[in-house]
């Protein structure tokens, strides 16, 4: 009974009435090309979650030269993943930051505060982490909104 209330409309005619319209979106999954078991980002209506980005290049080797050309090619990595996802930096909510060493945090964020505007910087944690995935030195990851 429910199933034919779902085909034939009358499902969301009486559910739109007591939910907001993002309670009725399921959740879009975004699994990525290397079949690790997690996706890249999900998006429920309009905030997508991305997964950890790292500083890899194009041939998904990590960039060299330490803290800031990784968090450089982190931050572009996570431009293009928001844009994929109908996103922008300029939409971030959240963004949690994961050193591999904490002593490395004042070059991160010389880096870091380069793609935000002072007046619209994200919540944000930072903690450092004994590794990272691929001997990495910073991970980030993000919750934002995506753009209408």
């Amino acid at each position: 009974a429910l199933e034919r209330l779902k085909q034939n409309g009358q499902y969301q005619m009486i559910t739109q009435r007591y939910l907001p319209a993002e309670a009725l979106d399921s959740p879009a999954y975004f699994p990525g090309d290397e079949g690790l078991p997690f996706s890249d980002a999900v998006r429920i209506g309009d905030t997508v979650y991305l997964s950890g980005v790292l500083g890899s290049g194009a041939d998904g080797e990590l960039v060299k030269g330490g803290i800031g050309p990784q968090t450089v090619q982190t931050m572009e990595n996570l431009r293009t993943a928001l844009q994929s996802h109908g996103s922008s930096l300029d939409n971030v909510a959240k963004c949690t930051v994961i050193l591999a060493d904490i002593k490395e945090f004042n070059a991160m964020n010389e880096v870091y505060k380069r793609y935000f505007p002072a007046d619209r910087l994200p919540a944000r944690t930072t903690f450092a982490a004994k590794a990272l995935v691929l001997g990495a030195r910073v991970e980030v990851e993000c919750l934002a909104v995506a753009v209408r």
